[in-house]
C-alpha cells in the first residue's frame, strides 16, 4: 500500500516525462520518520527514517506486516495508542509537540497523526508523520533566555534612568542650596557647617558615581584570576571603613580565614564583594545591644571558598528579602547609599560563577553566604 492512498503518482503534464517520479522512493529518502499502521495495528508502510530511529530508540525492526501490539509493553507503543484512539476514535487528525528522553539524549518530537478513509469515511489506517524537532526547540529555548535578558536589561535602564537622575539631582540641589547660603550668610560657623554638608553631598554623589562605573566594568570585562589572599583583603577592607560612624570599638569585629589552599579570582571583583557586605555589617550593626559584632568566617578549600559574613545588627524585614539584590532598591529607607550595592554584589558573584544568599531577621540580624569557584585549580598538595 502506498503511504499515501488515493494519490496519483503520474507526472505533472508540465513536467518532462523523460523524468521519472516515484513518490514512494521521495517519501522514503524524507527525513521525517513516516509509519502507516492499520487499524489492528499492523505496519503497512514506512520510510528510513523512520526504521532508523524506532529500531534505535525503542528496538523494534520495523517491517510490513508487523502487528505492533506484539509489543504493547514497548514505550512506542504506549506512546502511540492514546494518539491512534483518538484519531481513530473522533476520525480528526491529532498534532503536538512532545518532550521524550531516550537514554542520555532528550528529543523534542512533533506528532502528526491523521486518519486514511476508505470510500464509506470509514478509518481503515492512520499515518503518523514525526518530526525531530530538538535544534529548533533548542534555537527558540535560546531565544527566550535572550529576550527574558533583554527584558532584564530594558527594566533595569528604566529603573537606572529614574534612579540616577533623582540621586545625581538631589546632591546638586543641595549644593546649590548650600551655596547660595553661604553667599548671604555671615556667620563663620555656619559657613563651616554649609561647607561640611557640601562635603558630604559631593561624597555622595561621588560614591554613586564610583558604583555606577564599577558596575559597567562587570558587566563589560571578562574575570581576570589572580592569587587570593583573603586575610590581607580583609584586613585592608577593615582599616578603610575605619572612619565609619559606626565602626565604633564596642563593635566587635571577628575574622576567622582558613585558606591553606591557592585559590584564584579576579581581585577587583572578588574586593567589591566583601568591601559591600563588610560596610553593609557595619552601618547597619545595632550599637544598642549588649555585645554588638560583625563575624566574617571564610574557608578555601581546592575549589571553591566559603565567605559567610553575619552580625547581630537591625536586620531585614521578611518582606525586603526577596528585592534585596534589585537594583537601586533600599529596605531602609533612612540608608544613605545608592541601593546598587547589594546588586553589584550579586551580579558580581554571578560573574565569577558563584552563589550568593541571606537569611535575615528584623531586629535580630543576617548572615551573608556567598560561594567562589577556584577559578584555577591548583594539585590537592598545594
Amino acid at each position: 500500500m502506498s503511504i499515501l492512498s488515493n494519490i496519483n503518482t503520474m507526472p505533472d503534464k508540465g513536467l518532462s516525462s523523460n523524468v521519472p517520479f516515484n513518490f514512494d522512493q521521495l517519501v522514503s529518502s524524507l527525513p521525517d520518520m513516516i509509519c502507516v499502521v492499520d487499524i489492528q495495528w499492523k505496519v503497512l508502510s514506512f520510510n528510513q527514517a523512520a526504521l532508523h530511529f524506532i529500531d534505535d530508540q525503542h528496538q523494534i525492526r520495523l517491517q510490513k506486516g508487523l502487528n505492533l501490539l506484539e509489543f504493547r509493553d514497548n514505550d512506542l507503543v504506549k506512546y502511540w495508542k492514546p494518539v491512534f484512539d483518538k484519531v481513530y476514535l473522533q476520525k480528526r487528525k491529532v498534532y503536538y509537540t512532545d518532550r521524550k528522553r531516550y537514554g542520555l539524549k532528550e528529543f523534542y518530537l512533533q506528532v502528526h497523526a491523521s486518519p486514511i478513509l476508505n470510500d464509506k469515511s470509514e478509518v481503515v489506517s492512520i499515518g503518523f508523520i514525526v518530526q525531530d524537532v530538538t535544534r529548533l526547540k533548542k534555537i527558540e529555548k535560546q531565544l527566550q533566555m535572550q529576550n527574558e535578558e533583554l527584558q532584564k536589561v530594558n527594566e533595569e535602564l528604566d529603573r537606572f534612568v529614574y534612579s540616577a537622575s533623582h540621586d545625581l539631582r538631589a546632591p546638586l540641589t543641595s549644593l546649590l542650596g548650600l551655596l547660595n547660603l553661604t553667599k548671604v550668610t555671615q556667620d563663620e560657623t555656619e559657613k563651616q557647617q554649609c561647607l561640611s554638608m557640601m562635603e558630604n553631598s559631593i561624597q555622595k554623589m561621588d560614591k554613586f558615581i564610583k558604583d555606577i562605573i564599577s558596575h559597567s566594568k562587570n558587566i563589560r570585562l571578562e574575570p581576570l584570576p589572580e592569587k587570593i589572599d583573603f586575610q590581607e583583603i580583609v584586613q585592608e577592607i577593615l582599616l578603610h571603613n575605619s572612619f565609619l560612624p559606626k565602626n565604633k570599638p564596642e563593635l566587635h569585629k571577628i575574622v576567622n580565614v582558613l585558606q591553606d589552599k591557592s585559590f584564584f579570582s579576579d581581585i577587583m571583583r572578588v574586593k567589591t564583594i566583601l568591601n559591600n557586605l563588610i560596610t553593609n555589617a557595619i552601618n547597619y550593626s545595632d550599637l544598642q545591644k549588649q555585645d554588638p559584632f560583625i563575624q566574617i568566617n571564610i574557608s578555601v578549600a581546592s575549589d571553591k571558598a566559603v565567605v559567610e559574613i553575619s552580625d547581630n545588627g537591625i536586620g531585614i524585614g521578611e518582606e525586603h528579602l526577596e528585592k534585596i539584590f534589585d537594583m537601586f532598591y533600599r529596605a531602609n529607607q533612612e540608608s544613605n547609599g545608592s541601593g546598587l550595592g547589594l546588586y553589584m554584589v550579586k551580579e558580581t558573584v554571578k560573574k565569577l560563577g558563584g552563589k550568593i544568599s541571606v537569611v535575615s531577621s528584623a531586629g535580630k540580624g543576617s548572615v551573608f553566604t556567598v560561594v567562589l569557584p577556584n577559578l584555577f585549580q591548583e594539585p590537592l598538595n598545594d
